[in-house]
């Protein structure tokens, strides 16, 4: 038997003893900004101390959740839900309650990869099925900070429409006074710019690396502090600057590098080998856009630019965006706001810093 959790209920309760109020107000968080997936999805979240109490969310037009009772030693089978025509990408997430209760308070911080998030689930942290579940689930609990927000918003007024052409500088080392004002230049006036041929390549030997990095898939921004001095920034206050990511690899399924997505702050991607394609909107383009309301670090958008699905996005077919293709040696200057995804039909490797604009004029 189930029974179903109404949100009111779910945000009403408040007992703290069971792990089951806390699933039921996770259940409300989601219900905010819910959006519909493209194909209904299930996905069991279950708290491994305290009976092993769960809920059961199915994603279609609407968000059901609904509690279950089932034990560790039940199969998998048993717990699959009902199938409405094709099968439901479907999964379980199991967790202990300090997870759950973490994932509440903590909704500016959510990420799988954080170690706030791995310190509260003390090493038991299980998912079986279908891991873009858990994803999308997590995303919505996810809520941004004010200070975000007001970026963002403060981006939507400033910048302005999308360019038919991008600014481009050529040459140059990326730490001189000509490709640092271009830099300047891009974020005062809130338009993307591309620096060409301004990024020392590298041997044959970090080529050698990201090549057998490919076979692994694609990093997706991987913490790599070890690489900051791989590229001369430009001569930005030192305490503008974020740390360094990576993005190695290639597409194992052909799909986009990173989906569609703006950032809370100034992106600069420097290309280290291969051939990046980045396709990018204004923040002006953002009702045609339709990015989520559940976000956190950056703000994600429905929308595939590349396959547009019209009936459901409508919109989208009014927005102008700008396409980048970046050679190794490249720099790209992504202003606050602006909504870009990329791609790459062969291995390529990238090192990325935001600039905290606040910090930098």
């Amino acid at each position: 038997m189930s029974e179903m959790i109404t949100f009111a209920q779910a945000r009403n309760d408040t007992c703290e003893i069971s792990p089951a109020p806390i699933l039921d107000r996770l259940a409300a968080r989601a219900h905010e900004h819910y959006f519909a997936p493209a194909a209904p999805m299930s996905l069991d979240v279950v708290a491994i101390d305290g009976a092993d109490a769960g809920r059961r969310f199915v994603f279609e037009r609407a968000l059901a959740c609904s509690a279950i009772e089932f034990t560790p030693s039940l199969p998998r089978a048993a717990l699959e839900p009902p199938v409405f025509g094709p099968p439901l990408r479907s999964a379980t997430l199991r967790l202990p309650t300090t997870a759950l209760d973490w994932l509440f308070a903590h909704p500016h911080e959510i990420d799988l990869r954080g170690a706030g998030f791995a310190a509260a689930c003390r090493g038991q942290l299980a998912i079986e099925g279908d891991a873009f579940v858990v994803d999308y689930w997590l995303q919505l609990l996810k809520r941004p900070t004010a200070r975000t927000l007001e970026a963002l918003e403060l981006a939507r007024t400033l910048a302005p429409r999308t360019p038919r052409t991008l600014d481009v500088f050529f040459g140059g080392p990326l730490d001189g006074p000509a490709a640092t004002r271009s830099v300047e230049r891009a974020i005062l006036r809130r338009l993307p710019c591309l620096l060409r041929r301004c990024v020392e390549p590298l041997d044959a030997s970090w080529h050698q690396a990201f090549e057998t990095a490919s076979l692994n898939g694609y990093t997706g921004g991987t913490a790599a502090p070890a690489l900051r001095d791989a590229v001369a920034w430009p001569t930005l206050p030192e305490a503008a600057f974020s740390g360094v990511q990576l993005w190695a690899g290639r597409s194992t399924t052909g799909m986009e590098l990173t989906r569609l997505h703006c950032d809370p702050v100034t992106s600069l991607l420097a290309q280290l080998a291969g051939h990046k394609h980045v396709l990018l909107f204004s923040p002006q383009e953002y009702d045609r856009l339709y990015p989520v309301g559940a976000f956190n670090g950056f703000q994600p958008c429905r929308v595939n630019p590349r396959r547009p699905d019209l009936a459901r996005f409508p919109a989208f077919e009014q927005a102008h965006g700008l396409l980048a293709t970046l050679a190794p040696g490249d720099l790209l200057v992504i202003p606050t706001g602006w909504f870009h995804t990329t791609w790459a039909s062969e291995a390529v490797a990238s090192l990325s810093r935001f600039v905290d604009d606040d910090l930098l004029f």
